[in-house]
């Protein structure tokens, strides 16, 4: 038993002696990591006194300027109408396809393996190239790095918006519903459209943007003339922080402009212009004008301004200067019809 209890005693002495080291080393260890997270939260403290109280003017100036962020949207302009409320110009929206060869979960490999299908696609639908031009401009942009890639990859610019659902349905793009996926966007543009086509095109008028100002505003004839009505009251979006990110949202929503009727007649102003351009041809002439009046009210019902086609063989006419609005001296007759009516009102004697 003693022999016993002594080797009991030198094993229990030996597990001691082993413990004591580890328990240092771990105390040890704990104030190192209790020491660097003081440090830490010191820091911390004093980044965020020197935050909050030091720099808080320059970090609530510098949220102000982020906050101040805006843009400006713009109206949908309004559309001239004819006197039985026929179209004669409208806003069209069109979109560019384009494919962002950078996008960061672009499907490189999937894209590579469906690229003989989906150019065989674009040359169906697009068949400005054939399905080897589709592949070799792809092919082009696929050698370079990826941030030599192109974000702006055009398919097609200015087509309707039923095409871009067609395209999606196209092999690759149709694998992945996701746009940072496939690199498929669109941008949506607004087209002036005319409906009669060069029918009234000088009375009418049109659109377009200027060196000094990029809005779309009225050129010439009614597009010019009520282009204040037309135009309508840009908005403004403003960025906004909200727990689900930044965005913007309308500040003052944007007023479409009117929409205008006019008194122009549609089948006049047809006779009008073919009439007018067949007189022409017959007499030889060099330009002409004509206006429609409706004597009872005043109305305007057509006009149609003619002119030469200097470029073509055959006699031909086309709309050219509006000159039915330009000023002109009076002729002999109209003279004397004048002042006929001057007299007889007693507006002169």
């Amino acid at each position: 038993m003693a022999t016993q209890n002594s080797s009991e005693k030198k094993t229990t002495r030996k597990t001691d002696e082993r413990i004591k080291p580890n328990q240092s080393y771990i105390v040890r260890r704990f104030g190192i990591i209790f020491a660097i997270t003081a440090i830490l939260a010191v820091a911390i403290a004093v980044k965020l006194v020197q935050t909050t109280v030091v720099h808080r003017a320059d970090w609530n100036r510098m949220a102000a300027s982020t906050l101040a962020d805006s843009v400006i949207t713009y109206p949908d302009r309004g559309e001239i109408l004819a006197s039985d409320g026929s179209i004669l110009a409208t806003n069209l929206y069109y979109v560019d396809i384009m494919v962002d060869m950078r996008a960061t979960r672009f499907k490189i490999i999937e894209f590579v393996d469906s690229l003989p299908m989906l150019a065989d696609s674009l040359a169906a639908a697009f068949p400005k190239y054939d399905k080897k031009g589709w592949m070799k401009r792809f092919n082009e942009q696929l050698k370079k790095p990826k941030s030599k890639r192109t974000r702006n990859f055009v398919i097609a610019k200015g087509v309707p918006e039923e095409m871009l659902n067609r395209v999606k349905a196209f092999p690759f793009f149709r694998a992945f519903r996701s746009s940072n996926q496939t690199g498929l966007k669109a941008d949506m543009v607004m087209k002036r459209s005319y409906p009669f086509g060069r029918m009234a095109r000088l009375s009418i008028g049109r659109v377009g943007q200027t060196e000094t100002d990029p809005e779309i505003h009225g050129r010439s004839g009614l597009e010019r003339a009520i282009d204040t009505l037309l135009f309508g009251i840009p908005g403004v979006k403003r960025k906004v922080v909200s727990t689900r990110g930044t965005r913007y949202a309308d500040e003052r929503p944007a007023i479409n402009g009117y929409d205008v009727t006019t008194t122009i007649d549609i089948t006049m102003q047809d006779i009008l212009e073919e009439e007018l351009g067949q007189m022409l041809i017959n007499a030889k002439a060099d330009w002409g004008t004509a206006i429609l009046m409706e004597v009872a009210t005043g109305d305007i019902k057509a006009i149609s301004n003619l002119e030469r086609d200097s470029t073509s063989r055959t006699p031909r006419y086309i709309e050219a200067l509006n000159r039915a609005v330009q000023a002109y001296e009076p002729g002999s007759v109209m003279k004397v019809m004048t002042m006929a009516v001057a007299l007889e009102k007693g507006f002169a004697k």
